[in-house]
């Protein structure tokens, strides 16, 4: 094994060179100087800051939360816009709540006397439009008599009510929809004003249904609900939920891992605060501007307090290093300035740029969660180059006693060992470190990019959600609680040309039913079937449908202006993986009806054929967006160290952390969603923060000292801060674990893997380029220590 080179004594010039400005390589545009202008007045500017504070405090009182998904996939691509076509012209289908009623004495006298006081009681709950259950049931009209209800207003017992079960479950319209086969599960379809916007709608009809079983329910009948609108309440009450639990955990886990560091209350302080004061100037200013948080900027508040944190913790390091030597609070904040700052607002800039790109996105969601996070990321600058310091300069104004500048924390000396063995490891061994490291990239890569896609709309929800439990149940009981909906149209200039729309209807619906994957089907086709003849929709019949028909069933077979009509399936809920080759059948079955109807258009829409199709397309954007923050990034690293050699080295250890988590998504099958790369970006903005501090540092030293010695003094002044900044992130983002949604559990898990193998590969493979391509890296800086 090589011996390590003999460490040269930094040559110090004493404090005078670590407090002059501009005396380091500017790598941050010298956005530092906000830190040296609030030095010049520190009392002025704490007090400042404190206003601000107030003022971020105000606006967190006025923030408020979205809980619409279907903005995630709001794009300008032709399935959003075939989407919010049919959302147009059939809104009886977006504002539905779903009641699933169980019970095995569910179709006796007593539990279908209940089960019609639900229907009846929340036809009268304000906001409610329309309710469909069993007892929606009628005969076919005979002549033009008013079709009569299946269930007469006094039931029957016996073989009579059972005869009625029987016929309700052979109804063509309603039958195997509204009552499962066993008899045992039912379902109450209630649909809500789209112009109803005093809220809590959703809560209200809930009530209701609460009210009418706590009067009555012999049966011992069970409820539980889903639907669009219950779903989304419960995104919201997982949002707010998360908000409280997420931001205490994470102070929590800053403050303890910070004591663990330092071993002293006023460097917790000094590197506390900027986190939790860049997380009040963000969400104030959402809260001021109006921008609601949503499921995906619902973790911002973390992302803040552990990029602030780990940048403070590089100035509170320093910090103490030059109190040690004995300096007063105020000249080592102005060091921490001079000789950190840079860095930071290095690590600023390229966050900002990560998160930025996400701005690329098709997806309404994703852009503003780009938006959102660069603003977070520059929040998170300002707070740690104003507080750090400013704090600095008035806690430690008399300086700091022996005795405790040398006091070193369980973490502190852990990294400090860690950061010691890694630089051994990297001098002695470096061709092997890059052997290895580059296999390994290699390998993962061919993992990243074998992983498949996957979607699922669960994600979003809650654990224990009562709406995945009611969906469970109703793909199990009733044939699918999900939709694939087939829009047909004959409103262009070639409509009316080739077979009429009640014969495209029946051809469509045919095809549709004819797939093993959906349960029941319906449409015109289904009410011809209960008829027992056919319809003219160019005639009268269109119109009789309505006295035939409840106002918001019709609502799901036609549109009002007579132009297009639905053939909808129901079908269980299944990822994106089953649901794409599932749409592309389909697709390909109706060829053969659009071929012989050119004057009709038949598309593929709905919610779930919305969400897979934009999902792939989306993932890839983003997939792209990602190369492209990398290759920026790496690039801005290049100009900026005056080194296009460095750049083009720099992106192979932090592409090594990327390729690893594809490969964790590959090997466990849990398939690439928007949210995982969302994170592998986030996560990467993050994680190139290390290198950027690790470069600065040997950048200052290359010249003044042998490629080697530079290296490992290197390693030994940053890698402990690297190790403990790490600690902390990961402790940071495993907080998530604690979150009910597992979109936001997944976004934690992808960024604790991602940061954990960016930090091997900075504390490895990093130096060991840096070891073997040093002397190739361009012109030492003038400054340099040891020069």
């Amino acid at each position: 094994m090589a011996t390590p080179p003999t460490l040269r004594p930094q040559n110090r010039a004493g404090p005078g060179a670590d407090t002059k400005f501009g005396g380091t390589i500017r790598i941050g545009f010298g956005l530092e100087a906000l830190g040296a202008f609030c030095l010049k007045a520190p009392k002025l500017a704490i007090i400042a800051l404190a206003i601000m504070v107030v003022l971020g405090g105000f606006g967190v009182s006025r923030l408020g939360f979205d809980n619409d998904l279907s903005n995630l996939y709001s794009t300008d691509s032709a399935e959003s816009r075939l989407f919010a076509e049919l959302m147009t012209r059939f809104p009886v289908i977006e504002n539905q709540v779903v009641f699933l009623v169980s019970g095995d004495r569910l179709t006796s006298r007593q539990g279908l006397e209940t089960l019609r006081d639900i229907h009846l009681d929340l036809q009268f709950v304000e906001g409610v439009t329309g309710t469909v259950s069993p007892f929606s049931a009628r005969r076919p009209p005979v002549g033009d008599a008013f079709p009569a209800p299946l269930f007469p207003p006094d039931l029957p017992q016996g073989k009579a009510l059972d005869a009625l079960v029987a016929e309700l479950q052979s109804n063509p319209l309603l039958g195997n929809k509204v009552l499962s086969a066993d008899g045992k599960s039912a379902l109450v379809m209630v649909f809500l004003d789209p112009a109803d916007h005093s809220g809590g709608l959703a809560a209200r009809v809930q009530a209701s249904v609460a009210d009418t079983l706590d009067m009555a329910n012999p049966a011992g009948l069970e409820i539980l609900a889903t639907g669009g609108p219950i779903i989304r309440d419960e995104i919201l009450a997982g949002v707010k939920r998360d908000q409280v639990v997420l931001n205490t955990l994470g102070t929590m886990v800053a403050l303890i891992l910070c004591f663990l560091y330092f071993r002293n209350f006023r460097f917790v302080l000094v590197t506390t605060a900027p986190g939790v004061v860049g997380v009040i100037w963000t969400l104030g200013t959402f809260g001021l501007i109006g921008h609601p948080l949503n499921a995906m900027t619902n973790i911002l508040p973390t992302l803040v307090l552990v990029i602030a944190f780990a940048d403070a913790l590089h100035m509170a390091n320093h910090i103490r290093r030059r109190l040690r030597d004995g300096a007063g609070g105020l000249e080592a904040a102005r060091s921490a300035v001079a000789k950190i700052g840079p860095a930071c607002a290095m690590t600023s800039i390229t966050t900002t740029i990560v998160f930025l790109s996400l701005a690329l996105s098709d997806s309404q969601t994703i852009r503003e969660f780009g938006y959102a996070g660069a603003w977070a990321a520059a929040m998170a600058f300002v707070s740690v180059i104003t507080i750090v310091p400013t704090l600095s300069a008035l806690v430690f104004a008399s300086g700091l006693r022996t005795s405790i500048a040398e006091r070193e924390g369980y973490l502190s000396r852990i990294s400090r060992r860690l950061a010691g063995a890694a630089a051994r490891l990297v001098v002695a061994r470096p061709r092997l470190i890059v052997g290895v490291g580059a296999l390994a990239a290699a390998l993962m890569t061919a993992g990243y990019f074998a992983v498949e896609t996957r979607y699922s709309y669960r994600d979003f929800l809650p654990d224990g959600s009562n709406s995945s439990k009611t969906i469970d149940l109703i793909d199990a009981r009733l044939g699918g609680a999900d939709t694939v909906t087939v829009l047909i149209r004959q409103d262009g200039p070639d409509a009316g040309e080739g077979p009429s729309p009640a014969t495209i209807i029946r051809q469509v619906h045919d095809i549709v039913a004819a797939m093993d994957e959906f349960g029941s089907v319906y449409s015109l086709s289904s009410v011809e079937a209960w008829l027992g003849r056919g319809i003219d929709l160019n005639g009268i019949d269109a119109n009789q449908l309505g006295f035939e028909l409840p106002d918001h069933l019709v609502g799901q077979l036609g549109s009002r202006d007579g132009g297009a009509w639905l053939v909808t399936a129901y079908m269980a809920e299944m990822d994106s993986s089953r649901t794409a080759p599932l749409l592309d059948r389909l697709d390909a079955a109706l060829d053969v009806v659009r071929r012989g109807a050119p004057g009709t258009r038949i598309d593929i829409t709905g919610a779930v054929a919305m969400t897979d199709r934009s999902s792939n397309r989306l993932i890839w954007s983003l997939n792209i967006s990602l190369v492209a923050a990398i290759a920026v990034t790496m690039v801005l690293i290049g100009l900026t160290f005056g080194s296009v050699l460095l750049g083009a080295l720099a992106a192979i250890p932090n592409f090594l952390p990327l390729a690893a988590a594809g490969s964790f998504l590959y090997v466990t099958g849990e398939g690439l969603q928007i949210t995982s790369v969302v994170a592998l970006t986030v996560a990467f903005g993050i994680a190139v923060d290390d290198t950027i501090h690790l470069l600065h540092e040997w950048r200052r030293r290359h010249g003044g000292e042998d490629i080697e010695a530079s290296v490992v003094n290197t390693l030994t002044r940053v890698g402990p801060v690297l190790i403990a900044t790490t600690v902390i992130l990961t402790f940071g983002f495993a907080t998530t674990a604690a979150s009910t949604m597992a979109i936001v559990r997944t976004f934690g898990g992808i960024c604790v893997l991602t940061i954990a193998v960016a930090l091997i590969a900075d504390l490895l493979l990093m130096p060991a380029l840096l070891v073997l391509f040093g002397r190739r890296l361009g012109q030492p800086d003038p400054e340099a220590p040891g020069r």
